[in-house]
């Protein structure tokens, strides 16, 4: 009754509420009839109704109608209740608004869920929607905002909360220490990275090396992997090849070298793996995998690996569409990234028209939807040509890094055998130049020119670590400088 007397009785209230206190939200029906009345005079006049206007409309309502005397009576005690009940503490009925209405709208939810489960309809991607849906009921709403100048000089205390997005405390980082550098530690809480390439240009490859590189900085927590393209064994296969520096024929015959390193391998690490099916597999599907094993083992990932989201459907609204369907696949896993505050990895594949040329590639090249690389945060395009397949090298433009610098090369190689990456920028003049290169080198004399580097990144080539009781993974990325 009191959040139905802050609506008509403190303005403020409807303006920053009024979209989240629902009609269907109460459980007593004269409550609901007030409810949509008062909204619905709000949306029409742009003020609330007065006590007199309301008892107007209450007769109107008798005579129209043909109401019961009974809920006229009830509506006018109602009405004068609302009017004229104590709201001493109106500032705490106005604070628990929000939960009230995400309150009531689980509940209907999971209604809404008995009703189909007692009617034997297995519709569990829509209860699940439901269910979302009335959690992100109230996000966003009780703050009005931060003013600039008043934030200014607070500003390196804020950055420097770890649940700031630029802080370096929460940072999770990547198998390149240069894409480090330029994003001030790593890949933080809820954001995604999308890594696109051609056909067989190593992104499954990439995607695993951070994942282990991740297990180093995890605090407990552990790394999701969804695949739709390669077998859980094939990756556990390739994990095992990075993290025990071996061949994956070693591993294979179970050498004794193998046998050994085993042995010596720390368990203390956690890279959960699971195949979904392509083409019927939402993000929904891999959210209550996320939530039954965060569940299961009292902690939520730290990260996120999708492999490869192109390969999923709509959780709802599918369309003929593949650019439409792609920004809403991409879209949900921003929400599930968000939800449970871990770094997302997307592999995705280049169009057509880039298949097999793999050089001069950039985001716009994309397969199916541009739309997919709005809402990401890093966007990395490889560039490998097949004689870079070859010789195991290749490079990666950073088109796009949100909060941090961009529009630069990653040069690495790549050890197939042990799906293992390093960053390398001394084999720039082994990698394929791009036509512009070409072209720039023949107005230059013929002279190959050395491609633009990343000035952050890191130094000479060196070959993948040697394993060790300590470490099964490179050297742990060291912190940037203070801001």
């Amino acid at each position: 009754m009191k959040i139905l007397a802050l609506l008509v009785r403190y303005p403020q209230f409807i303006h920053r509420y009024g979209e989240v206190v629902q009609p269907g939200y109460f459980e007593f029906d004269d409550m609901r009839i007030i409810c949509r009345q008062i909204l619905d005079f709000y949306r029409r006049y742009a003020v609330v109704p007065t006590c007199e206007s309301f008892l107007a409309w209450v007769q109107d309502y008798e005579h129209q109608c043909h109401v019961p005397p009974k809920v006229i009576e009830n509506l006018t005690t109602l009405i004068g209740a609302i009017f004229t009940c104590d709201m001493s503490d109106g500032d705490a009925i106005r604070d628990s608004a929000v939960s009230f209405a995400k309150r009531q709208a689980l509940k209907s939810a999971i209604m809404k869920m008995v009703d189909k489960l007692e009617q034997f309809d297995d519709s569990y991607e829509s209860a699940v929607t439901d269910v979302t849906s009335a959690l992100m009921v109230g996000n966003g709403l009780g703050s009005l905002g931060t003013e600039v100048y008043g934030t200014i000089p607070q500003l390196p205390g804020l950055i420097a909360s770890a649940n700031n997005p630029y802080s370096s405390a929460r940072k999770i980082p990547t198998p390149f220490p240069g894409l480090n550098n330029a994003r001030n530690g790593g890949l933080g809480p809820g954001e995604l990275l999308v890594l696109s390439g051609g056909s067989g240009a190593g992104k499954s490859h990439i995607a695993n090396n951070f994942a282990v590189v991740a297990t180093m900085a995890s605090q407990g927590q552990w790394i999701a992997h969804a695949t739709m393209e390669l077998t859980e064994m094939d990756n556990h296969l390739r994990y095992a090849a990075r993290i025990l520096d071996l061949n994956m024929d070693d591993i294979v015959i179970n050498s004794p070298e193998f046998i050994n390193r085993c042995a010596r391998m720390a368990t203390d690490r956690r890279i959960y793996v699971k195949y979904f099916n392509p083409g019927i597999t939402t993000v929904g599907h891999i959210r209550s995998w996320i939530s039954a094993l965060s569940g299961e083992l009292g902690i939520g990932p730290c990260m996120v690996i999708i492999d490869y989201p192109d390969l999923l459907a709509p959780t709802k609204g599918e369309s003929d569409s593949l650019y439409i369907n792609n920004g809403r696949i991409y879209s949900e896993i921003v929400v599930l990234l968000n939800d449970y505050q871990a770094v997302g990895i997307a592999p995705s594949q280049f169009g057509r028209d880039q298949q097999g040329s793999s050089v001069n590639a950039r985001a716009g090249n994309i397969a199916n939807s541009i739309a997919k690389l709005y809402n990401a945060d890093v966007v990395g395009s490889i560039n490998q040509s097949e004689e870079d397949m070859s010789n195991g090298v290749g490079r990666i433009w950073w088109d796009k890094v949100r909060r941090g610098r961009g529009n630069f090369y990653t040069y690495y190689r790549i050890y197939y055998a042990k799906s293992t990456i390093v960053e390398d920028e001394t084999v720039a003049a082994l990698v394929t130049p791009t036509r512009g290169e070409r072209q720039r080198a023949q107005a230059q004399g013929g002279q190959q020119p050395t491609p633009p580097l990343n000035p952050q990144a890191a130094g000479a080539f060196a070959p993948p670590p040697t394993f060790s009781p300590a470490t099964l993974s490179p050297p742990p990325f060291a912190p940037p400088p203070t801001l």
